[in-house]
């Protein structure tokens, strides 16, 4: 995840982009979300939120692919383990289609402690997959057994395009 932060800011920088100083501080409040994750603390739904708008935001910066971001909590504060998420709008930008002509289609809901995450965007076949390539996929699909006892998980590649969708009942968070 952190590498490929640093290859956007890098890619960025070798283009001269005068976006380059923003990206830079954005990475800062990057790394904060990342130094949560490392000392296994949850975060709000607010502020998971306000993570995946900085990333968007930092991606925005080198794509010029529409990103629709629909939320509605209906209590913010729930508390949720950190990096569910965000590697599925990392891989949508990585692998998918980004040129302003694609969209990229999330949205998060939390309704009495269910939060439904889903994510859809275009496959760009001509990028090139590294040999790290579904890392992040496998970790979500180890992490949640261990995270929550009622979670639902499906990936679906078809038609062109890759969806995801996650619900997890927070309220059946496993104590560690």
């Amino acid at each position: 995840f952190l590498f490929n932060v640093f290859n956007n800011i890098y890619s960025l920088s070798l283009d001269e982009n005068e976006n380059t100083h923003k990206a830079i501080a954005q990475l800062k409040s990057i790394m904060n979300y990342i130094q949560i994750f490392e000392s296994k603390s949850e975060i709000s739904l607010a502020d998971e939120e306000n993570y995946f708008c900085l990333y968007i935001e930092l991606n925005s910066l080198r794509h010029a692919a529409k990103v629709r971001l629909k939320s509605s909590f209906e209590n913010p504060t729930y508390t949720i383990e950190p990096m569910i998420f965000l590697p599925f709008f990392e891989n949508a930008f990585k692998h998918g289609r980004t040129d302003e002509n694609n969209e990229i289609r999330a949205a998060i809901k939390e309704k009495k402690g269910i939060v439904i995450f889903e994510i859809v965007n275009d496959i760009d076949s001509l990028k090139r997959k590294d040999s790290v390539s579904g890392v992040g996929l496998e970790n979500i699909k180890k992490r949640l057994p261990y995270l929550y006892s009622d979670f639902l998980m499906d990936v679906i590649q078809d038609e062109g395009k890759y969806k995801v969708k996650i619900r997890i009942n927070l309220e059946k968070k496993i104590k560690l």
